[in-house]
């Protein structure tokens, strides 16, 4: 199943959201915000319209669900999903998990039959307690000896029986934790628990696992063990990232997407850096496979629509501010640009940095891991008299720095004559670029976000740019008297460009 529509109509924070625009081809949608923004809140809508449609029966508590300025009408009202190719909402449609998922020890003496997964949702709210291992445990010793009496072929031998039981599982886990090995199951009549190998050390219990560890194995053993109830669903997991690093959080983001079964699709709600780094690597592997959908800085008191936003540069700088605080602004972009203008210093002037704020806000959506910086006029940004060139490498390793140098004031015989060296600081920036930062701005001048107001004319031979433009020639093959363009400030910049 895939979402194509969620809406909610005085649900909790919201007074009306509409989440939509979400492509067929999503497998895998990504809420992001700061804490208390309403990401768990969506979840909560789903899954009460799922106890609604489904049906299991619900619970209205009205003082949870509905908003305070509100508490009058029906449940039914307040919450609307819609799928893809109009699928119907059945059991086991939908899968849950709350981010209070913490199962810190167990040992059994007893086995206990299991009901299906889908005769009951676990939880009917997103706060509500979710420790399941000890349940998966049972689970997965019981499909084990039904296999031994009901079901395999008596040519299997022990190790390929062990294999098929908890293979999967383990290798999973390995790939997360390369020292660490699921060894067996243990006696399921005697202290029963999972038991694990960790360098020399061998068979210690479950519970000694570090927090991080059993965060993951929670959710991999579950989806392992349940994942074949639910073939055809949304999986919904509240902050999948609780209790891991960075490292840690991106390489359980990719294990639970591969683990979640193809005509499914994944939601997760995270403010975490490395799971938003792991899910624009799988988009950009899969183009059209992940849908980030941003929650921050938005009024849930007014309506709001939400449609999958691109990560910009601006998208993830509001990831860092969420995960890193004030240590955000020590993130360093990949590539650094030096390009004329006055620099911002203590006490900015009225026109400073004004090429590199149109440079960041044209190639913002193109190029988010570049940054443009003033770097003072033509003759400074020449000879690094700033020093950014040789400093910022020092300053964050595997940076990379270019200069970039316009033509608007130098003389078509100096152009002609630059220097061979000085081609590499124009590498692949063509009129194309030039071109469709013009368009970009006569359309676009006059948004609030941009609040450059620049009346541009286009250019003294359109022709000639047409052709230019089409043709992507690089700026250095260019003869400047026969393709250039104008732009023309207005007052309140107080300056030439």
């Amino acid at each position: 199943m895939r979402i194509s529509l969620v809406r909610l109509n005085h649900f909790r924070r919201f007074t009306d959201l509409k989440i939509t625009g979400i492509p067929e081809t999503v497998r895998l949608a990504v809420l992001a915000g700061p804490n208390g923004c309403g990401k768990s809140s969506v979840f909560d809508a789903l899954l009460i319209w799922y106890q609604m449609y489904a049906p299991y029966g619900y619970n209205e508590d009205r003082s949870y669900y509905f908003k305070p300025s509100d508490l009058a009408g029906e449940m039914s009202n307040r919450v609307q999903v819609e799928f893809h190719g109009n699928k119907r909402v059945q059991r086991g449609s939908f899968y849950f998990r709350s981010a209070y998922r913490n199962d810190p020890e167990f040992s059994l003496g007893t086995l206990t039959r299991m009901p299906a997964v889908t005769d009951a949702v676990r939880f009917r709210r997103m706060i509500d307690a979710d420790a399941v291992v000890n349940h998966n445990y049972q689970r997965l010793v019981s499909t084990a000896l039904e296999d031994v009496f009901a079901a395999e072929d008596e040519t299997t031998t022990i190790g390929q029986f062990r294999e098929r039981a908890i293979g999967k599982l383990r290798d999973s886990m390995k790939r997360l934790f390369p020292e660490l090995i699921l060894n067996n199951l243990g006696n399921p009549l005697v202290q029963a628990t999972f038991r694990f190998d960790k360098g020399p050390v061998k068979g210690f219990d479950y519970k000694n696992l570090s927090g991080g560890e059993k965060a993951s194995f929670d959710l991999i053993l579950d989806i392992i063990v349940n994942s074949s109830s639910f073939k055809d669903a949304i999986y919904c997991i509240d902050e999948p990232d609780a209790h891991m690093n960075t490292r840690l959080q991106g390489g359980l983001l990719e294990e639970l997407y591969n683990l979640v079964p193809k005509e499914s699709q994944l939601w997760i709600a995270t403010h975490s850096i490395g799971m938003m780094r792991k899910a624009r690597e799988l988009d950009a592997q899969t183009p059209g496979s992940v849908a980030f959908l941003d929650f921050g800085d938005r009024n849930f008191d007014q309506p709001v629509v939400i449609i999958p936003s691109r990560p910009t540069r601006a998208f993830w700088e509001g990831v860092l501010n969420v995960a890193l605080d004030d240590l955000a602004t020590l993130v360093a972009p990949k590539e650094v640009v030096i390009c004329e203008g006055n620099p911002v210093g203590a006490i900015p002037g009225k026109n400073a940095a004004h090429d590199a704020t149109v440079y960041n806000t044209i190639f913002g959506d193109e190029l988010p891991d570049v940054k443009f910086l003033a770097g003072g006029n033509a003759n400074a940004v020449a000879t690094d008299r700033l020093g950014f060139v040789a400093a910022l490498p020092l300053v964050a390793s595997g940076i990379t720095v270019r200069r970039l140098i316009d033509r608007d004031d130098h003389a078509p015989r100096m152009l002609l004559s630059s220097p061979p060296k000085a081609s590499p600081h124009w590498a692949g920036v063509t009129w194309k670029h030039i071109c469709t930062m013009m368009r970009f701005l006569q359309h676009c001048a006059s948004h609030p976000a941009n609040r450059l107001r620049l009346p541009i004319s286009l250019p003294r031979s359109s022709k000639r740019l047409r052709q230019v433009s089409s043709a992507g020639t690089p700026l250095m093959t260019l003869n400047p008297r026969r393709a250039r363009f104008i732009l023309k400030p207005s007052r309140d910049l107080g300056s030439r460009a």
